[in-house]
């Protein structure tokens, strides 16, 4: 006892300690300082209450040092050891907290909105190489921004000053003469060329795939600099963008009126078709393709499309979105229907995920949730649901993070670290990120109702129709459609909104929200579209193939590439699910038909009556389906738990592999959801398994 009196006695008398100590604290408070400081907009009162109590901690602590050690005051220097002691605990804990947030989400910010675009030197020919070019080889690339067209000199004169140079106005014109037409030996094509090929025809696709990369070149594309509104003043804008393969796949128009707390939020099909602004004389196409040509390209078709200006953009990849749904430790998402589909691999995009999502509402995964925010073509309104889906997969996401963040800060931490791969944007912490948390700390505590029902939101969608362009299926918008949206995105970027009264809102994907002004598809069918389309629309030949050597799955896709809606006749027949006719025979027609009737046997006729059920545990989802799809068999899905199948795998199925005597008309699959963590073994006990 007395020896750790002395060591204590030892140590609060050592002046080499004090000074360490004394020098340790201060900076500590200045390292917390400078990271609070992004801060003081969330709320000023309390920010300085906070600073000023660290700095008078600080400054008390050097007074107890001058008090102890230069007026060699015991009890100054026993008070000073023990608060220095404290404040270092509390200090360093914070500034590593704040260190790893301002990390984080400096790791996001595009401050400069620079971006450097990969491009790659390809031919589909063997034997071509860019040391035996000459003026008998030809190279296409498709023009825009005066910088890439000189880049693109530049490389070229790197290699052949003879070659014979093509500029083309859009990558489907290009691609055509490079794939089809058999017209240029080379071509310049983006980084991820393949998200160009979802159209293309199976020999198309092949040959693009195993395209040879010759060379590398890339360019610097600068966007517009930090906008300089007042968040906390002025309505501002916001867009969102989902990237897949360097295509938008999700783009959401957000715009926030600070001072009436209403905000819109209106979806645009990736596959509209309308001016893309840094193509050579804006020419039309997918709006989803000006994301591979630059991220500001994109920004700046949405400005023209919208007549108004992007102050800033909010930019992940699908990755990002499970990250972070799983650091919050799922999300709660309704979802009508039961479906399986897949999710490339991060680290291996040729590899899959077999993710399944169950009807209802559910606790889901980060892969569950962006394969529910992904699927279209489950649903019956195809595109225009996935928007709604990914509106309220969004809403769902926010609400959470603010409900997570209140009770832990390491949750917050864990949601920002996520992204800090996968996201990108242009809002600072100081300027911007803080004013608006602060705004809506404020709002939320004085609100009667819960967190996100204390702002107004209104959420939208541009209606077209959906014809086939240049062998692209495309979504011409309505024009009124556009310009409804166009005056719910402009009546709040204005200051004369009246103040809304605070309701509550409600969102189900069988249910959509009710706007304030009426944009549901109905209004607009039969309407003025945005252009004139019919002059592109000029096939010399429609080709019909052969549907008696297709499946039914494979008529299906072929009917929805070329925008054909395909009717089914059922006549009697032994294989359920074979085509054995169609009232358009196979081959060239001078003009596409709207509607094909293909006649497919029911499977009535059966010649054996032994049926046989597959071992399903081999089996994903999708192959359980189609399996089921072409016997007639009725499939229900459940879960269970499994300590051996990984989640979202078939684990067994209440009917046994084999061959059965009859028919099986129905058979319920257990999907598993992993180990039961409870400890609770009972729960499955009862659970058929497949022998």
């Amino acid at each position: 006892m007395k020896t750790k009196k002395k060591l204590f006695s030892r140590i609060s008398d050592s002046p080499v300690f004090g000074i360490g100590s004394m020098l340790l604290v201060n900076t500590l408070t200045i390292l917390l300082l400078v990271n609070v400081g992004r801060y003081v907009s969330i709320s000023k009162k309390i920010f300085v209450m906070i600073i000023g109590g660290i700095v008078v901690l600080a400054l008390l602590v050097n007074l107890l040092f001058m008090l102890g050690f230069g007026f060699r005051k015991k009890v100054g220097r026993r008070i000073f050891l023990g608060l220095s002691v404290f404040l270092i605990l509390i200090y360093g804990v914070g500034s590593f907290y704040l260190t790893r947030i301002n990390t984080a989400i400096d790791d996001l910010i595009s401050k400069d909105n620079i971006e450097k675009m990969d491009y790659h030197v390809t031919t589909i020919y063997e034997g071509i190489s860019l040391s035996n070019l000459t003026s008998m080889n030809t190279l296409g690339y498709v023009g825009g921004s005066e910088d890439f067209d000189t880049a693109v000199d530049v490389e070229i004169a790197k290699h052949s000053n003879a070659i014979e140079i093509i500029e083309y106005e859009t990558y489907q014109e290009m691609l055509d003469d490079y794939l089809l037409e058999g017209i240029l030996d080379l071509a310049i094509l983006p980084e991820k060329f393949m998200g160009y090929a979802e159209n293309m025809d199976e020999t198309s696709k092949v040959a693009l795939e195993n395209a040879i990369i010759l060379d590398t070149f890339n360019i610097q594309v600068s966007g517009s600099g930090q906008t300089n509104v007042s968040v906390l003043e002025e309505p501002f804008t916001v867009l969102m963008i989902g990237v897949n393969e360097n295509l938008a796949d999700s783009i959401i128009l957000a715009t926030v009126n600070p001072k009436t707390l209403n905000i819109t939020m209106t979806s645009i099909a990736r596959d509209s078709y309308v001016p893309i602004s840094c193509y050579r004389g804006t020419v039309y196409d997918k709006i989803t393709h000006s994301r591979n040509i630059s991220r500001n390209c994109l920004i700046e078709t949405v400005e023209d499309l919208f007549e108004l200006e992007v102050d800033f953009f909010f930019e992940t990849d699908f990755y990002a979105l499970v990250k972070i749904v799983d650091a919050l430790g799922g999300l709660e998402i309704e979802s009508p229907i039961a479906f399986g589909g897949s999710l490339p691999k991060e680290d291996n995009p040729r590899e899959y995920h077999e993710i399944y999502v169950p009807k209802g509402k559910n606790l889901l995964n980060g892969h569950q949730v962006i394969t529910f925010a992904r699927e279209r073509h489950h649903f019956a309104n195809g595109d225009f649901q996935r928007q709604l889906n990914q509106q309220y997969v969004i809403k769902e996401v926010a609400s959470k993070i603010i409900t997570e963040s209140k009770s832990s800060l390491e949750t917050l931490i864990r949601v920002i670290e996520a992204g800090e791969d996968n996201i990108v944007m242009n809002m600072t912490m100081k300027d911007h990120i803080s004013p608006i948390f602060g705004l809506l700390l404020n709002h939320i505590s004085v609100s009667p109702v819960n967190a996100m029902d204390t702002f107004v939101i209104q959420n939208t969608q541009i209606y077209g129709t959906t014809p086939l362009i240049n062998g692209m299926s495309v979504v011409v918008p309505y024009r009124y459609s556009l310009e409804d949206n166009k005056k719910v995105i402009h009546a709040n970027l204005s200051d004369d909104i009246p103040e809304p009264q605070a309701m509550s809102f409600g969102f189900s994907v069988n249910r959509p929200y009710k706007f304030d002004v009426d944009t549901t598809v109905y209004k607009y069918v039969g309407t003025p579209l945005y252009f004139d389309y019919s002059d592109l629309i000029v096939p010399d030949v429609f080709t019909v193939p052969s549907f008696l050597e297709m499946t039914l799955d494979e008529a299906q896709s072929w009917a929805d590439t070329n925008g054909v809606r395909l009717d089914i006749e059922w006549v009697e027949g032994e294989t359920e699910g074979k085509i054995v006719g169609a009232n358009v025979a196979a081959g060239d027609h001078d003009a596409k038909m709207n509607a094909i009737t293909i006649r497919v046997e029911n499977g009535e006729l059966v010649v054996d009556n032994t049926f046989v059920v597959p071992y399903f545990l081999d089996m994903t989802v999708a192959e359980a389906e189609a399996w089921a799809s072409e016997h007639g068999v009725i499939l229900t899905f459940e879960e269970k738990f499994s300590d051996t199948v990984p989640v979202g795998s078939i684990a067994s199925a209440n009917v046994a592999n084999g061959e059965h005597a009859e028919k099986v008309e129905y058979i319920t699959i257990y999907i598993s959801k992993g180990p039961e963590n409870t400890g609770d073994e009972s729960a499955n006990s009862e659970t058929p398994t497949e022998d």
